[in-house]
């Protein structure tokens, strides 16, 4: 998304895998595969980061940016008027 945002801000010459170990060989588990999970601290590098961004691509990031705005514009309504008093286990 910050391809597409602020593409000035972005240094892909500066980009590095670091994805974590525990999906680092998955076939289905990990970032844009069939199953998404929580990370866990622990999964971060070192730096802070986690993920692979050297494929970001501006027009990704746009599509992604879009899909999400259109989401949150639709929940409005449901965030307007949800009561988080009411909420019962």
């Amino acid at each position: 998304m910050m391809r597409h945002l602020r593409p000035d801000l972005v240094h892909m010459d500066q980009a590095v895998s670091k994805v974590a170990d525990a999906v680092a060989d998955t076939t289905h588990v990990g970032f844009h595969k069939t199953v998404k999970f929580g990370w866990l601290s622990t999964d971060f590098d070192e730096s802070g980061a986690i993920g692979d961004p050297t494929g970001a691509d501006g027009g990704i990031g746009e599509k992604l940016f879009e899909e999400r705005v259109e989401a949150l514009v639709a929940a409005l309504d449901d965030i307007s008027t949800f009561d988080p008093g009411r909420v019962r286990s």
